[in-house]
């Protein structure tokens, strides 16, 4: 089963509504058998006027999702909001290919299959799609392009980027460049983008990544945490050997007691 609680103005709780809002769980409508969701959108206060959407992984490999639709991040071909789960994901109409993660940004999302690659619909001002072009949304799952020979075993979407830890331990990404977010040891302002997948620096024998916001978290195989990106100056962000907590190049290791 699925439950959510929360906003639902643009239906993305999945009960078949787009107007009252719960601070208590309710059921998903008609949903069983997931194994991985998440949850995306502008967040609240941000004034882009775009809210929040959804979407689910099965254990038979299709995917669903709901909610707002404005840039075509569910992938369904068109830009229509969608009130309760609808299937946008069906192996039998795509090779037999099975997902097993989804992950949602902003306004774009990317879900992994079996084989270790990854598909993307959605927004792509910045290239974080990865298909190769910038700045035309993409309303239908295309698949990742740069990738080639690698085979990714996780992803995780950031606000305007995306992050895929590869089976030999090595991270990459695409999207915004500003402030570090992938990795470049030369400070880049706004505007820099990458459109195809780049190797992060640095950092090594990666088993899992994360995107916050504007950074980049990293964790290895030996249980070291490492991040980059542009994490303001307000100590929130504690580095061994006093590096610099804002836009920092990176991957800095975490400092722990």
């Amino acid at each position: 089963r699925v439950l959510t609680f929360g906003s639902n103005d643009n239906g993305e709780l999945g009960i078949g509504t787009s107007d009252a809002s719960t601070h208590e769980f309710v059921r998903a409508t008609s949903l069983t058998g997931a194994i991985d969701i998440s949850a995306g959108g502008f967040p609240p206060g941000s004034g882009s006027g775009i809210g929040g959407s959804m979407i689910v992984a099965f254990s038979d490999g299709h995917v669903s999702g709901w909610g707002e639709n404005s840039y075509g991040e569910l992938g369904f071909g068109d830009t229509t909001q969608r009130l309760t789960p609808a299937t946008t994901w069906l192996p039998s109409s795509h090779g037999g290919l099975m997902i097993t993660q989804v992950e949602w940004g902003e306004s774009h999302c990317a879900m992994l299959d079996a084989n270790g690659e990854v598909w993307t619909p959605g927004d792509n001002t910045h290239g974080q799609l990865g298909r190769g072009t910038l700045g035309v949304a993409e309303t239908s799952w295309g698949q990742v392009t740069g990738l080639t020979g690698k085979v990714v075993t996780q992803i995780s979407c950031g606000a305007r980027t995306t992050l895929f830890v590869i089976n030999d331990g090595t991270v990459w990404a695409v999207g915004d460049g500003s402030g570090h977010r992938l990795g470049q040891t030369i400070y880049v302002m706004a505007g820099s983008h990458t459109v195809t997948p780049t190797q992060i620096p640095a950092v090594s024998n990666v088993v899992e990544a994360r995107q916050v916001g504007t950074v980049s978290w990293f964790r290895t195989s030996e249980g070291r945490l490492f991040f980059n990106g542009s994490c303001g100056g307000n100590g929130q962000i504690s580095v061994v050997g006093g590096g610099p907590t804002t836009g920092t190049s990176g991957p800095f290791p975490l400092e722990t007691p």
